[in-house]
């Protein structure tokens, strides 16, 4: 009977301590709110964190996980959608409104002030974007040097698939290659 009892408490203790170092060992994304809140929101690393603080002060957290199989624009636009209540497509995150609410994790809505905090999945869509105009007229021209010569692609700022195509066209799947061509394209509008 004594060993019964002995071996379900090294039990118990067991499963305590491996359910304390898992969850101190879990990765978390954590939002600080702006002021006058001095709170946070913490959730799980693969959710947003987002911290909304109204004109009355009332703070309120939420933790948003992605839902399908999203990418690029499209999951920036859900996250967005979740996070500020509104409907905004994939094109609508290609507007400067977005795309600055996207780089500092902050937007003005109304009277409240929301922070947020995309998990590293969303986040690498925003490093590997153009910083360029996307407006309708507006072309970018995209060149990379090898062994002496200059190979160019040209694309209009406003189609993703064919700013996509064009870096591959230059660089393969070499993202380094690839984010260096699109720092230096040059846009220019025409009419």
């Amino acid at each position: 009977m004594k060993s019964i009892v002995v071996r379900s408490a090294r039990l118990f203790i067991s499963c305590l301590l491996l359910s304390l170092l898992i969850h101190l060992g879990a990765a978390q994304n954590t939002k600080k709110c702006e002021p006058p809140s001095k709170g946070d929101v913490t959730c799980d690393s693969s959710q947003a964190a987002s911290c909304d603080v109204d004109s009355d002060g009332t703070v309120h957290g939420q933790c948003t996980s992605a839902s399908g199989n999203r990418q690029g624009d499209d999951l920036l636009a859900w996250y967005l959608t979740q996070i500020l209540h509104e409907k905004i497509s994939p094109k609508d995150v290609r507007r400067t409104k977005y795309e600055t609410a996207l780089r500092e994790g902050r937007i003005v809505k109304g009277g409240s002030v929301i922070t947020f905090s995309l998990p590293e999945v969303a986040r690498s869509f925003i490093d590997h974007r153009e910083e360029t105009p996307t407006h309708p007229g507006v072309i970018c021209e995209a060149c990379v040097e090898a062994f002496g010569q200059s190979k160019c692609e040209r694309f209009p700022s406003n189609d993703s698939k064919a700013q996509t195509a064009a870096l591959e066209k230059l660089c393969g799947k070499n993202d380094a290659c690839a984010r260096k061509a699109l720092s230096k394209a040059k846009c220019t509008a025409f009419q």
